[in-house]
């Protein structure tokens, strides 16, 4: 819709018109007043409106009409710089919320990310610790790196923005498990069954905390 001064000065006048009284009245009584200190303090001023006509009715009005038009430009811009602020409010708050969305999107792909790395480096070892010419110390090793890989997930677990106590400790807390065979060594099957409910919780965690976002 175009605008122009007439556009704007038809919203001063439908401003003026609508806007609370409170502003105006209080004007006219400060004038009013003045206007009564003025005499008491200054005897020779002499009022010249003849009370018992129409003349004060029609100042009064005048004197209304006048401040209400004097105040409207002032009106105007306080509704906008209102409707401003709380747009301004909307768009912060709409921004905070893709910020913090954007950021648990990020720790629950981490965590998916240490799923799939598990996946390709533990669950795939690169030697097979059976294969090496020191299978105890391969399978040392391979436990020493299961560890690792365990206390690094749970320490992304600690994040209480994303994930919850319980989540963690569904990680962390395996307790009684069976062994698979997997390999006919007991040590590594061991090992093996440990990584597959690991994993297997952290699917859950991530699919729960996608869940609750």
């Amino acid at each position: 819709m175009p605008r122009g001064p007439l556009t704007y000065l038809s919203l001063i006048i439908r401003t003026a018109f609508r806007h609370s009284l409170d502003v105006t009245q209080s004007v006219i009584f400060i004038l009013i007043l003045l206007a009564w200190l003025v005499t008491y303090f200054f005897p020779r001023v002499v009022v010249t409106v003849d009370l018992n006509s129409g003349q004060v009715a029609a100042a009064l009005i005048g004197v209304i009409v006048f401040v209400r038009l004097l105040f409207a430009p002032y009106w105007i811009w306080r509704d906008g710089q209102g409707r401003l602020a709380a747009l301004n409010d909307k768009l912060a708050n709409e921004a905070q919320v893709a910020a913090r969305l954007a950021t648990k999107n990020a720790a629950i792909d981490d965590v998916a990310n240490e799923i799939a790395w598990a996946v390709n480096n533990l669950v795939n070892p690169k030697p097979w610790p059976l294969s090496t010419d020191d299978p105890e110390s391969a399978i040392a090793a391979f436990s020493a790196k299961l560890d690792a890989w365990c206390s690094k997930v749970s320490k992304k677990l600690e994040n209480r923005e994303v994930f919850t106590q319980g989540d963690q400790v569904h990680f962390d807390d395996l307790g009684l498990f069976p062994t698979i065979q997997h390999t006919g060594h007991v040590r590594l099957d061991y090992l093996f069954s440990q990584l597959k409910l690991k994993i297997e919780r952290l699917r859950e965690i991530e699919h729960r905390a996608r869940e609750r976002i």
